[in-house]
């Protein structure tokens, strides 16, 4: 901390004090801040993770915490980093916009996910207590503490009792109670009780509906024959806009031939010397393109109903699988300024 000599009178030096120590914290925590975020960018996460809480210690803000929480992330430190959302939460909740407010709504999900819960529960109070080496506090403990997935050791030890150990492993969002009973030396031990966690649904694939597939004969030749029939149509269709073309071409052809002499035609008439040609060639494209899909069709519906599809997979041996990725934010950060 910076010190400052005041040569105002010592009232308005006592007044500006306050204020310049926290410019002071202020400046500090920036430093730490922005050294963090250039520590995350090259992925040192733990030495990232020392200057964010550094910062926070000086100066909290949103972007300090919201750093810390996906260095924690990026280090498989889970409970640690919904910890520091949390604390963002708590902190700055009325402060946050979108999109941070949804990404870190998204990312608190996603931890709870990654995490489990432990309530501890031992009949003497002042017990110390411990999850995997890690002191966490004496009993009786008022919350339930978020631990990672997998085995766990729960330890509580009291002067004068022997110590008492119990074992849990968790899953995903998980909840456990463990219930350990200290004895005196020489007294017959009372086994630990743990109230085992609910069994939790897989999170990451979901197998969706079994394909409804007809059966592979009535879905060849029922298909082919309606192909058919739809084929014949469409050529129809066709057909029947040739011979509309065709007799606007032939009006025009009689008409032309009325007014030009030895084969001569007045200029006012070249539009419709190119009508007529236009007129022609659709004609001829309609009438041969809507010959060849009727004959094709009526083809495929006469001989649709007797054919087969070679091979089908039963709709009993297919599943179609879903897989849900979840959006990392390893590489997520904030450079807002103070």
């Amino acid at each position: 901390m910076k010190s400052y000599a005041c040569a105002w009178p010592l009232a308005v030096c006592l007044w500006l004090a306050p204020g310049l120590a926290l410019a002071d914290a202020k400046a500090d925590a920036e430093k730490q801040f922005r050294a963090g975020v250039s520590l995350q960018k090259v992925e040192d996460f733990e030495a990232a993770i020392s200057a964010f809480e550094a910062s926070l210690r000086l100066y909290p803000t949103k972007g300090a915490w919201f750093n810390l929480a996906n260095c924690l992330r990026a280090t498989h430190r889970y409970p640690e980093a919904l910890s520091a959302l949390q604390s963002l939460e708590r902190d700055f909740g009325a402060e946050l916009q979108d999109p941070l407010r949804s990404t870190v709504e998204m990312q608190v999900a996603e931890l709870k996910n990654l995490t489990a819960t432990i309530t501890i529960e031992i009949d003497q109070p002042g017990a110390e207590i411990a999850i995997d080496g890690r002191p966490i506090g004496s009993s009786p403990l008022s919350d339930p503490v978020r631990v990672g997935l997998g085995d766990h050791e729960v330890r509580a030890t009291l002067a004068g009792f022997e110590p008492a150990v119990a074992h849990v492993n968790l899953g995903p969002a998980q909840a456990a109670t463990m219930k350990l009973s200290l004895r005196a030396p020489g007294t017959a031990p009372a086994p630990a009780a743990a109230t085992p966690p609910p069994t939790q649904p897989p999170a990451v694939a979901a197998l969706a509906p079994p394909s409804q597939t007809p059966p592979a004969g009535e879905a060849g030749g029922s298909g082919l024959a309606t192909a058919g029939l739809i084929s014949a149509g469409a050529g129809a269709l066709l057909l029947a806009g040739g011979a509309v073309t065709g007799i606007w071409a032939l009006s025009i052809d009689g008409d032309l031939e009325s007014s030009c002499v030895d084969g001569h035609c007045p200029k006012h008439r070249a539009s419709d010397i190119d009508r007529l040609e236009s007129l022609t060639t659709a004609t001829n494209v309609l009438l041969g393109v809507g010959a060849a899909v009727s004959v094709g069709g009526l083809a495929l519906w006469l001989f649709g109903d007797s054919s087969e599809s070679p091979s089908a997979t039963p709709a009993a041996n297919r599943r179609d699988v879903a897989l849900t990725a979840r959006r990392g934010f390893v590489g997520a950060s904030l450079t807002s300024r103070f």
